[in-house]
């Protein structure tokens, strides 16, 4: 790897910020008004864990028996998500961190493009990024685990994927780096079992796991990429 090629391709939820319980209180409200009560937070963030809408709505297609709306869980989940807002903030040492990260850097995410833009907007990391540089499910047809949406990253960013490195807290977002040949860089700040969160994201093939950003910059000095600061 080299700095004039590398890529670092940063998932959104729970890996910059920290939204994982207020968005999932979100789809458990907005299930429940369907008429699933027993989706409670718990149960959504166990099942949903860094999957995108389309994935939710094929585990609930399949659990329940019946067709799902989508367009009217959207409608809900935009509704409801306006409340949840304010409980979101910055994961622990995110801004000094992507200050200091002087290579080309992106956003790839599951997550609806208003909502993930929103966020990074409400906790002033949108722009260390720029709309340009943050990649979204709805622009591939296959999002997280199938590696179409980093690789749609480091294609338009003009990055070959042995210089991708990917920092991913979930089982998803890991198994998507892997077979898109990226390194792969578990993160568990956000977890609430970290050793847990870190077996896990090592048996399906990160490459290291962190547990603050800012072990990043030991882990580029292990791979031989130098940051500018």
């Amino acid at each position: 790897m080299g700095n004039k090629k590398s890529l670092l391709i940063f998932d959104c939820d729970g890996t910059l910020i920290k939204s994982e319980y207020a968005n999932n209180t979100v789809i458990s409200e907005a299930i429940k008004e369907l008429g699933y009560d027993n989706y409670n937070v718990t149960t959504c963030i166990k099942k949903f864990r860094g999957k995108s809408l389309v994935d939710i709505i094929n585990i609930l297609s399949y659990e329940t028996g019946d067709h799902i709306n989508q367009d009217l869980l959207l409608e809900i989940l935009k509704d409801k998500s306006l409340a949840a807002e304010h409980h979101i903030t910055a994961v622990d040492n995110v801004h000094p961190v992507l200050e200091k990260i002087k290579l080309k850097k992106c956003i790839a995410s599951n997550g609806n493009r208003e909502a993930v833009i929103k966020y990074l907007k409400h906790t002033n990391i949108y722009d260390f990024f720029g709309s340009n540089n943050i990649f979204t499910g709805d622009q591939v047809s296959s999002p997280k685990p199938a590696p179409d949406l980093f690789m749609y990253a480091a294609e338009t960013l003009k990055s070959h994927p042995r210089d991708v490195i990917v920092i991913e807290d979930s089982k998803v977002g890991i198994i998507a780096a892997k077979k898109a040949k990226m390194k792969a860089i578990g993160f568990v700040g956000t977890s609430i079992d970290k050793e847990g969160s870190a077996r896990v994201l090592k048996s399906v093939g990160a490459d290291y796991v962190i547990s603050d950003l800012e072990e990043l910059f030991a882990i580029m000095q292990d791979l031989n990429i130098k940051f500018p600061i």
